[in-house]
């Protein structure tokens, strides 16, 4: 492979990367507002049932409104790290400022120092965008944690409430 093709190839190939991490950036986007809307829609839900379960002449046993409430407290903390996703995030974009190529294009300066700098540049733009997409995936592993959370929550709080009351009644007879 010749000098100049090695050098195509590896623009190219560094060029892909960038949009590969966009990509996936995006992506990581997209599934947080599914998984916010969700979220959002199951927490409003159960406190609505856990607020009619523990209001005033309930339909059903407190414990039933305690595990809702349970539920609810797991599904509003998804929401909120859903949310954590869609923070702003400095990425770098793909292609270079005009500047770069104003300053490229002067004839004193050599391809060999173009290129090193161009790759650099995509170098330094691929480390802010490793950064966005490792911090919008760490939140949306939380986010998914909390609907595997949610009925965990609400089954241990819900059968502590049972249970404390069915142990309270005999112990006081």
């Amino acid at each position: 492979m010749r000098v100049d093709q090695l050098l195509d190839a590896a623009v190219e190939d560094a060029r892909e990367r960038h949009k590969a991490v966009i990509e996936l950036i995006r992506f990581t986007d997209q599934q947080a507002i599914s998984l916010l809307n969700f979220h959002a829609a199951l927490g409003v839900a159960l406190v609505s049932g856990a607020a009619a379960c523990l209001g005033k002449d309930p339909l059903v046993p407190a414990f039933v409104g305690i595990a809702f409430g349970a539920g609810a407290i797991c599904f509003i903390a998804g929401a909120w790290c859903a949310l954590k996703v869609q923070a702003s995030a400095t990425i770098s974009l793909p292609g270079r400022e005009p500047k770069f190529w104003i300053w490229a294009a002067h004839g004193e300066i050599g391809n060999d120092l173009v290129f090193e700098e161009y790759m650099n540049s995509l170098a330094r733009g691929q480390i802010k965008n490793d950064e966005a997409n490792i911090y919008g995936v760490k939140w949306l592993k939380r986010a998914r944690a909390c609907v595997f959370a949610a009925p965990i929550a609400a089954i241990s709080a819900s059968g502590a409430a049972y249970f404390s009351v069915n142990l309270l009644s005999l112990v006081t007879g």
